[in-house]
């Protein structure tokens, strides 16, 4: 779990480093198997925790959002749970392909942090699934 937070750190100074311009965030993508349902973006910034919802259109969303620094958002579909992760910040405009089925398993670009975060989610997504603690401590 330890690398998990290196990682996670690494990820915000890379966003960090890459610092996006404008006044707000895109992030649009579609969810593999959801089809029409409410989604949720929550994340924490300018001191206030940050609740944006979104109707998928055939799996499809859009959110916009405001942060100054860099954050991770987490994306929510009501009953579903957990959909995914990313790193935004003013200025970026995100692409994800996600999948219900398995968060691991996510498409995600329009950033280095987020394109280095869907690649550790790949290359780790059958320890990560597997939920044993001392496996995913070794990453």
């Amino acid at each position: 779990m330890k690398h998990v937070f290196s990682i996670l750190a690494l990820l915000l100074s890379l966003a960090v480093a890459s610092c996006g311009s404008g006044e707000e965030f895109n992030i649009n993508g579609t969810v593999k198997g959801l089809g029409n349902q409410s989604l949720q973006l929550v994340y924490y910034a300018d001191g206030a925790v940050v609740t944006k919802n979104s109707t998928t259109n055939n799996g499809a969303f859009s959110f916009k959002g405001s942060s100054s620094n860099p954050v991770i958002a987490e994306i929510y579909a009501g009953g579903e749970g957990l959909i995914g992760r990313v790193v935004v910040q003013n200025g970026d405009k995100l692409d994800c392909e996600f999948d219900k089925s398995n968060i691991y398993n996510p498409n995600i670009s329009g950033t280095i942090a987020n394109e280095e975060w869907s690649k550790f989610l790949h290359d780790n997504s059958s320890v990560l699934a597997s939920g044993n603690t001392a496996q995913i401590n070794q990453l």
